[in-house]
């Protein structure tokens, strides 16, 4: 079966470049070079549709600022008189939607209602973790307040094996793997390295940057040769990890860079000793490692679950997350490596993340969606 005509569902605004957002942005992209007409449905400032992410925006609600699963985020609340882009979902001849979960009410829950009884195949996918018992909880009674819209799903998928464990126990149906895509480009060499380690995200507390400016100052006082650090985002932790890093002394070796353009941040990467990501828990995938290997530097992170499960096969690149004693010890295990055991590093970590390369999986996505199609299709029938 042919695919026409897609409806990216996400309730986050798809400028704020999370990670739902840019999944959701990244699968638009790459859709719509396969000759694909796009639309996203979501929430937003705006009430018209524009242009985006090669393809057209629709807003249904507007968003605010929440936090929730250690970390903050936009939530579409307030829903907008959308009755144009509503009729656009059900009558608009679009083959499939693709709904990103959880969704609240307002936008991924109010398209999945609407095209109940339409001849368009939606399939959900899951993105979160739970962080701890109370977000385990919280996920928990959302998924199960709308295991009724689960049951319509002509297709379920989740970002990783953990994620489809957590979706299937909420939702009680299977949940297939299908993990992030993430756009690669080509790998650049650097005629040298920077002496520096790099963190690359957003700074909130989920992330895990305390701990590591804690676990840096151990580094640099067991070793005055260690890099400096520069720390590329930016989010509601700046200003109080910059306190941080005043009182631990290291204002001479730490810097807050801000949020970068996407181009600006990757030669960044391919210009550092180093890439560290300390986050300490909530992690559903490791997009940002993944973009990091591909970069061509060496990688560290935290053992959260979705870290561990992208660096299979890494484990010496891996440390406990909270620990700033771990970080040292594998930090300077890295850096220490000379040339040809650094380039090994750097070779092995190019197989794993082609792995998750939109060659690999944009074509499962197409599969997915194919599938779900046959099982609208046989039901109606």
């Amino acid at each position: 079966m042919s695919i026409e005509r897609l409806a990216l569902v996400t309730d986050g605004p798809i400028e704020r470049q999370d990670g739902v957002q840019r999944y959701t942005a990244t699968v638009g992209e790459w859709m719509a070079d396969q000759g694909i007409d796009v639309h996203y449905f979501t929430s937003g400032p705006r009430s018209e549709p524009y242009e985006a992410h090669s393809g057209t925006v629709h807003t249904l609600a507007r968003t605010v600022s929440m936090s929730g699963n250690g970390n903050e985020f936009g939530a579409a609340v307030f829903p907008r008189r959308a009755q144009r882009s509503m009729d656009l979902l059900r009558e608009g001849g679009f083959d499939i939607a693709h709904v990103q979960l959880p969704d609240g009410p307002f936008v991924g829950a109010r398209v999945r209602r609407a095209l109940g009884r339409t001849a368009t195949a939606v399939v959900g996918t899951y993105h979160l973790m739970p962080m701890g018992k109370s977000d385990e909880v919280l996920l928990g009674a959302v998924g199960r307040l709308s295991r009724h819209l689960d049951r319509k799903l002509d297709g379920l998928t989740a970002t990783s094996g953990m994620v489809a464990e957590f979706a299937s126990s909420v939702t009680g149906r299977a949940c297939d793997v299908v993990p992030p895509p993430v756009q690669l480009g080509s790998v650049t060499k650097t005629t040298h390295t920077d002496p520096v380690i790099t963190y690359t995200g957003r700074l909130a507390k989920r992330k895990g940057v305390e701990s590591l400016l804690h676990g840096y100052a151990e580094l640099a006082n067991q070793w005055s040769d260690a890099p400096p650090l520069q720390l590329i985002g930016d989010g509601p932790e700046r200003h109080r990890l910059e306190r941080i890093t005043g009182q631990l002394g290291l204002q001479s070796r730490v810097s807050f860079l801000g949020r970068l353009s996407d181009d600006e941040m990757v030669d960044h990467l391919r210009r550092s000793a180093m890439a560290v990501y300390p986050a300490i828990g909530g992690e559903s995938f490791g997009l940002v490692l993944v973009e990091a290997m591909r970069s061509g530097v060496p990688v560290i992170a935290a053992s959260n679950p979705g870290y561990a499960s992208t660096l299979q096969g890494h484990e010496s690149q891996l440390f406990p997350p909270s620990n700033p004693g771990a970080f040292a010890e594998a930090a300077r295990r890295v850096l220490s490596l000379d040339n040809a055991e650094r380039k090994e590093l750097i070779t092995k970590q190019h197989v794993t993340a082609e792995q998750f390369s939109l060659n690999q999986v944009g074509p499962a996505l197409i599969e997915s969606y194919e599938q779900a199609m046959v099982s609208l299709h046989a039901v109606v029938e």
